[in-house]
């Protein structure tokens, strides 16, 4: 079930600060890390929707300890209120012809008037503010997006096809990232690095996201990233009272009870005993003070043999399993060198490297 905050870490590499710069625009992005959080279903997440347009995401403001009069502050600030009055105008719009409304020509034209908003600030408040009214008009949104066939729009699609926590979104907006790379002929840097940070966070669904879109991408350049993050592992410490570091305890036993001390009770012209019972045990008694868990990423693992296996010529790689060792030396000893001749033999003939990974236009 989705939250009521619903941008709470979605998109903020894109909506952090967009800032006008000498007609260009600089992009200032926060941490990408995002708590995992359940998933639903586009019709559930359309079910559960509120009537009103969601709250705004929390201002990310990388400037607020410089000079107010500089002129990057300015420039922020300046966007910053550009975007408060799209807001403004988006939400009109969507009550307008969005909310309650099922007439699809109504819709239809809510949809047009959506793709006047072509301003990059403008994308992060599409995907907030609409991410409830149905996937025509979600869909249209991510294709607006993808038809600016801009390095702006293409890192919008790669944060929503890796972070977002909606299965959906992310298959969707992933699909179109694919379109636009084989246009553009290959993947941009800033889309890379965003693809590089998910693949490294914590959550195993943004990290089996993020391995999905390099596959999809064919990013052979990612290899040794996908070999080290299928499996991943943390170690675990002690922390009892009193000075106790054990994790737990296992005893498996007989235990047999015994009168260990008697404590006499005196009344007039009476005597009695007060029993103290012990317990004796007669088996094994184990002490654990360590632990340590390992994750198997299967969705990472799943797309790092297909990756390589389609770069290897066709070799399958599924045999290496998850060993980290067997996959290093793998990509050390044949792949690489099997690269190398494949480039020499595409540079004799003076054609372009070939790239077995890369979709063909």
């Amino acid at each position: 079930m989705h939250a009521r905050k619903p941008l709470e870490g979605l998109v903020p590499a894109v909506a952090c600060a967009l800032i006008a710069l000498g007609g260009g625009v600089a992009w200032a992005c926060p941490d990408p890390s995002v708590s995992p959080q359940a998933e639903s279903t586009p019709d559930e997440a359309v079910a559960q929707a509120p009537p009103a347009a969601p709250a705004a995401a929390p201002e990310v403001n990388p400037f607020r300890d410089r000079d107010p009069n500089d002129p990057l502050v300015k420039a922020f600030a300046q966007a910053q209120m550009t975007r408060h009055a799209k807001d403004r105008e988006l939400r009109v719009l969507r009550s307008k012809y969005f909310v309650s409304i099922r007439n699809p020509e109504i819709r239809n034209i809510g949809i047009s008037r959506l793709r006047e908003y072509t301003d990059p600030a403008v994308f992060p408040s599409l995907l907030n503010i609409f991410r409830y009214d149905g996937n025509d008009v979600r869909g249209a949104i991510l294709d607006h997006i993808a038809a600016q066939k801009s390095d702006d729009g293409d890192a919008t699609l790669a944060w929503v096809a890796c972070f977002d926590k909606d299965a959906w979104w992310r298959n969707e907006a992933a699909k179109r990232l694919a379109e636009r790379t084989e246009q553009s002929g290959g993947a941009s840097n800033r889309v890379k690095m965003i693809i590089a940070n998910a693949l490294a966070n914590k959550s195993e669904t943004t990290a089996g996201a993020a391995a999905g879109v390099i596959n999809t991408l064919g990013l052979i350049e990612a290899i040794p990233a996908l070999i080290n993050a299928q499996v991943v592992g943390s170690g675990g410490n002690g922390g009892g009272n009193n000075g106790d570091t054990s994790l737990a305890y296992i005893m498996i036993a007989t235990q047999q009870a015994f009168v260990r001390d008697l404590t006499p009770v005196v009344g007039d012209s009476a005597v009695g005993f007060d029993p103290d019972l012990g317990v004796v045990s007669d088996g094994v008694y184990l002490r654990v003070l360590d632990a340590s868990v390992v994750t198997y990423r299967t969705e990472v693992h799943s797309a790092l043999v297909a990756l390589t296996t389609k770069a290897w010529g066709g070799h399958s790689t599924e045999g290496l399993g998850y060993d980290q060792v067997a996959w290093a030396n793998w990509y050390k000893q044949q792949y690489l060198p099997y690269r190398k001749e494949q480039e020499a033999a595409a540079k004799a003939k003076g054609d372009a490297p070939a790239d077995p990974a890369q979709p063909k236009s």
